[in-house]
């Protein structure tokens, strides 16, 4: 099984063209599972009644940007962080928001806060199966 697992994993970097080190995450349990995986690899969910209690500098809270095709369960997790969320906007021809995007990261990379914790995450195609 686990050279089963490696292989396939040797597969879908390839297919990706991802380098050798990158890592891939499994969840089982499609795109939300492994977006809520990372965000709890990263630390960045904080239990609801601990939420009033944590106050983190702007350097310190780190920004998710996301598209506006992004899945309403995979956003809302990412609602549930420290995290600042930045769902950006569209462009007019509907693709994701590269101009939105250029924007924003003008505005949360102030020299202040060059070394903020910044994560992009871009739909690339849309989940025939998904609801929505």
């Amino acid at each position: 099984m686990t050279n089963a697992y490696h292989e396939a994993q040797r597969i879908i970097k390839k297919h990706v063209n991802a380098h050798p080190d990158d890592i891939i995450i499994n969840a089982g349990s499609g795109m939300t599972g492994v977006v809520n995986k990372l965000i709890r690899i990263l630390g960045l969910r904080v239990a609801e009644q601990l939420r009033p209690l944590v106050h983190l500098s702007e350097e310190l809270t780190p920004v998710v940007f996301i598209s506006h095709i992004e899945h309403h369960s995979n956003q809302t997790s990412w609602l549930e962080t420290i995290a600042e969320v930045v769902v950006l906007d569209a462009e007019p021809d509907g693709t994701v928001g590269t101009t939105s995007l250029a924007i924003a990261l003008e505005t949360v990379q102030e020299p202040a806060i060059e070394d903020r914790l910044l994560f992009c995450l871009f739909k690339c195609y849309r989940n025939p199966h998904a609801g929505s």
